[in-house]
């Protein structure tokens, strides 16, 4: 029996990782630990309402635009969360460099619409 949840978290884990590493980058090396937090709470409430925006347009255009009835072309989306979380473990090797987090970011975003269309 296939589980059809159990890409489901993994939303989660990109956003996290993703907030992760640019709350480390801007975290400067005199600065406390409490700032860490600060920042980091900062981009998950970002990414999470950026996320919640791209679900919603996404799960409108398969309600109003696909002739899908099952339900496979959400499965084959939650799946395409599997590139993010790749992407957000990438963008914590590249901490050090904005220009890095944000080429990873970019790239991430360019993987997953190609994997989409």
């Amino acid at each position: 029996m296939k589980n059809t949840y159990l890409f489901s978290y993994l939303p989660i884990i990109s956003i996290l990782l993703f907030s992760l590493s640019f709350a480390i980058y801007g975290l400067k090396p005199a600065s406390s630990w409490r700032y860490l937090s600060y920042l980091l709470l900062l981009f998950c409430m970002v990414f999470a309402a950026l996320k919640l925006i791209s679900d919603t347009i996404l799960e409108l255009s398969l309600l109003f635009f696909s002739r899908d009835s099952e339900g496979k072309a959400l499965n084959s989306v939650r799946k395409g969360s599997v590139i993010y979380v790749i992407g957000g473990a990438c963008s914590l090797f590249s901490v050090q460099f904005i220009f890095g987090l944000g080429s990873v970011f970019i790239a991430t975003n360019v993987v997953a619409l190609i994997y989409f269309f």
